[in-house]
């Protein structure tokens, strides 16, 4: 068994061309780097975003509420917005990061 035959999992035909396409579509890496705060990532796999976001090849994600954008600029207005709020509860705190 390889990794890309996995279509005898689906008995039903259009199952098994479903994860075809699916295999097939994901095999090609659009999105290079992902900046998030000061780090910037090299992506490894396949990343399905949305839309106007889903062949960009480098995305900024906000740190504090996790919006992404296609811009660095963009990334910037959003920051200095005070409506950009921090999602989640805090589950950790170690000397105050």
């Amino acid at each position: 068994m390889t990794l890309d035959n996995k279509s005898f999992l689906f008995s039903n035909p259009e199952e098994q061309d479903f994860e075809k396409k699916y295999i097939e579509m994901t095999k090609i890496k659009y999105t290079e780097r992902v900046t998030v705060g000061d780090s910037t990532l090299e992506t490894w796999y396949y990343s399905p975003y949305p839309g106007e976001y889903a062949n960009v090849e480098h995305l900024y994600v906000c740190p504090r509420c996790l919006k992404y954008m296609r811009k660095q600029k963009t990334l910037r207005n959003h920051l200095s917005n005070d409506n950009c709020k921090v999602v989640g509860d805090k589950v950790y705190d170690y000397d105050g990061l």
